[in-house]
């Protein structure tokens, strides 16, 4: 039975996004698991994936592009996408970072996932958008694509079904093969990272593993669904005999790494400083700033999420560096107030009846909260009362694509004091927290749902299971994912994970909502919510429009947390708090696009 797909574009951009994402999570974990320097290694990640995408681009391009693209001009045409271009330049700059940052050998293994993985997501993805579609068959596995997709329009253009067919002709999923061929590969990695003697040995096998899908798969894939001419020779494409060569290569290098003898390091390896991470990081955002307009939007938005990450982080360092930890919030708070003063001289465009325009916001916000938790059993009773404030500024850039239709990054620092008060645990009598944060994200926002993402760095208070006398948690790196279905200015639903403004921390991490627009009819003209969080039973908070430039959002959330009384979650059967927070947004600098 063959299965008809209707392809959509923002399929692929989905799920390249959502790979690219999932990677860069799997990497700061692994490098946390083999003890890396979070700077040293996050400037490894950063280069990695800014070599990627723009390898991934560059060998598609003719001669014409890059006349073109030298001259400091846009192409007028779509280029595709090559994976093995990624890895062309991908890994050598690993190699090259990781030297220079002054990182160990087991910094190569922290990537042996990440290939089979991020290449499991994106051929789902390809699969979806009808693109590096496989050759015909008659079998009951074959696929068919509507009118829209390459595939019919390749077929009609070389006459194989006519201009009234509906459907273009049954083809291998052949993204799917591949697909399957990637999981495989990390159950058998999985199985056996540990049966190696040297560093080194899982990243090369890994990259073996991808090649050897690859080639297989290569075989049921139609040769037009390949970005860049692959002339076959002797049976196999131009591609093939690239993987049979890396094989071959992989193999050599694996069985040497592991015949060499086992040594044991006594001197330790001396990472890069502060300040050598600093300019290689400008290097890298310089670099990838003059090359940007070479590459699309979901190229540009997950290497922002990665700078934007590993920039927060640094400025962390910086920040704690020329600090004194004591007056650190006082310090930050002095910062926030000198830039929202700075804003106010930004020029402000007159306002258009374009459906377009671009626009910077600055926040600032201010949160107070309590909760009190009790953890009992047969042998114990344990209360924890929890009272928190917090600060936070932020800063953003919008960018209409279309009407209701945007694209968002943007920064928020916050900071704030977190005390808790225990009775019948170990300690009872401990200092008041002060925590810190910095928050990169982007948002896609469109008519009928919106996606975003970001991350969180610092140390970061979170509220959960009690553990040696404390339900308080500490992070220094939390995820943020946020998803939104229906209009804005009519019914929609919300989920959202540490998203929050001014701050999702210690307790309002993740939040789950209904709302609907104050005017069906009219966009931006304010929207009511209300729904539960991980602090709160029932939240209440809206966006009130104050003027052209304003937006004040107050938020109430009161009651126990359904979410707290899960048993694998925090297991709090008796919990209840309350919230409270006000954030003004001010938009500023807008101007019309073209």
């Amino acid at each position: 039975m063959e299965l008809l797909i209707n392809t959509n574009a923002q399929y692929y951009s989905l799920f390249y996004m959502l790979a690219f994402v999932v990677s860069f999570f799997l990497l700061i974990a692994e490098g946390r698991k083999r003890k890396l320097p979070q700077l040293p290694w996050l400037l490894v990640i950063t280069a990695g994936y800014i070599f990627f995408v723009f390898g991934c681009r560059i060998v598609t391009l003719s001669p014409d592009d890059w006349t073109t693209l030298l001259q400091n001009k846009s192409l007028d045409h779509a280029t595709g996408l090559v994976m093995l271009g990624g890895l062309l330049f991908s890994i050598p700059a690993i190699f090259i970072t990781k030297r220079l940052m002054g990182l160990k050998a087991t910094a190569l293994d922290a990537y042996a996932f990440i290939l089979p993985v991020g290449m499991f997501l994106q051929r789902i993805g390809c699969f979806l958008n009808g693109c590096c579609f496989g050759t015909a068959t008659n079998s009951g596995a074959g696929v068919q694509y509507g009118r829209e997709a390459l595939p019919f329009k390749l077929q009609y253009m070389e006459g194989v079904i006519p201009a009234t067919a509906v459907h273009s002709l049954g083809l291998h999923p052949v993204q799917l093969y591949e697909s399957a061929g990637c999981l495989m590969a990390v159950v058998l990695l999985w199985n056996i990272q540990k049966k190696f003697k040297h560093s080194g040995t899982l990243f090369y096998l890994s990259g073996l593993f991808y090649y050897l899908v690859r080639l297989f798969t290569e075989f049921f894939r139609d040769q037009q669904a390949h970005a860049i001419n692959t002339p076959v020779w002797h049976h196999l494409n131009t591609i093939q005999w690239a993987m049979v060569t890396m094989i071959m290569f992989s193999g050599i290098i694996i069985y040497f790494n592991e015949r060499k003898p086992i040594r044991v390091s006594t001197q330790a390896k001396s990472c890069a400083s502060l300040l050598q991470c600093s300019l290689y990081f400008l290097c890298l955002t310089i670099a990838f700033l003059s090359t940007s307009k070479w590459l699309g939007f979901s190229e540009i938005a997950v290497v922002y999420i990665v700078i934007f990450s590993t920039g927060a982080f640094m400025v962390a360092e910086l920040f704690k560096s020329v600090t004194v930890p004591n007056y650190r919030m006082a310090s930050l708070g002095l910062m926030g107030i000198a830039f929202v003063l700075m804003s106010q001289t930004y020029p402000e465009q007159a306002d258009s009846d374009s459906t377009k325009i671009a626009y910077n916001t600055i926040s600032i916000g201010g949160l107070l909260g309590s909760q009190t938790l009790t953890n009992e059993d047969c042998n114990s009773h344990e209360d924890y009362t929890h009272k928190y404030r917090l600060a936070a500024v932020g800063f953003s850039r919008t960018l209409e694509t279309a009407k209701a239709e945007s694209f968002t990054f943007g920064l928020n620092a916050y900071t704030g004091i977190h005390d808790e008060y225990a009775t019948g645990t170990i300690v009872s009598d401990r200092p008041a927290l002060h925590s810190y944060g910095f928050n990169p994200f982007i948002q896609v926002d469109h008519r009928r749902f919106a996606v975003g993402t970001g991350i969180h760095v610092g140390d970061m208070s979170h509220i959960g299971k009690p553990q040696q006398g404390t339900s308080i948690k500490r992070y220094w790196l939390y995820p943020q994912f946020y998803m939104r279905f229906g209009n804005l200015n009519r019914v929609f639903g919300e989920i959202s994970w540490a998203r929050n403004f001014p701050s999702s921390f210690p307790g309002a991490y993740l939040q789950a909502s209904m709302g609907f627009g104050l005017n069906p009819n009219k966009l931006n003209s304010g929207m009511v919510r209300i729904g539960t969080s991980s602090s709160t039973g029932i939240f209440l908070s809206s966006s009130i429009p104050a003027g052209e430039n304003f937006v004040v959002e107050p938020y109430l959330g009161f009651l126990g947390s359904i979410i707290l009384k899960q048993e694998d979650i925090a297991g709090y059967e008796n919990n209840k708090g309350v919230l409270g927070s006000i954030s003004v947004h001010y938009k500023f600098n807008k101007k019309n696009r073209p």
